[in-house]
């Protein structure tokens, strides 16, 4: 009589060790879940000012050529009917970028905030409802 026949081999696990396999994965799903979701939503933060930071420096260079800044982000693509010396289109492949959640950037002139002549921001990761307190706007970035 082999060794595998007197201990009674077996083949595939048996209920309690698939049962521990699984709790242990759960258990490191509860420990590393939330912190790569956090390290994850931060990095879409961090994109969108990237991208702010973009647009604003885009935004710079219509003013530079034009020494008025645009009425809407739409004139960073077509040019606009009142303007003198348009160079370009300045963004590439004629459009607008979005923010990491979808959303279109919002842009307005003039602004409100104190902080430049006009207002771009990003509602953040709540979109639309997000309080004010929570859009990620280019002169914060």
């Amino acid at each position: 009589m082999s060794i595998a026949q007197a201990r009674g081999a077996r083949d595939g696990f048996t209920l309690m060790e698939i049962l521990i396999a699984v709790a242990i994965v759960a258990i490191m799903g509860v420990l590393v879940g939330p912190n790569i979701m956090t390290r994850f939503m931060g990095a879409q933060d961090k994109a969108a000012e990237a991208s702010l930071r973009g647009l604003r420096d885009t935004i710079q260079t219509y003013y530079m050529d034009s020494s008025k800044y645009p009425e809407k982000l739409r004139d960073l693509i077509k040019k606009p009917a009142n303007a003198k010396s348009w160079n370009g289109p300045y963004l590439k492949d004629g459009q607008l970028p979005e923010d990491p959640w979808g959303e279109r950037y919002q842009y307005k002139f003039p602004g409100t905030s104190k902080k430049g002549p006009y207002d771009l921001y990003s509602y953040g990761k709540n979109r639309r409802g997000a309080p004010k307190d929570e859009w990620i706007s280019v002169w914060d970035a």
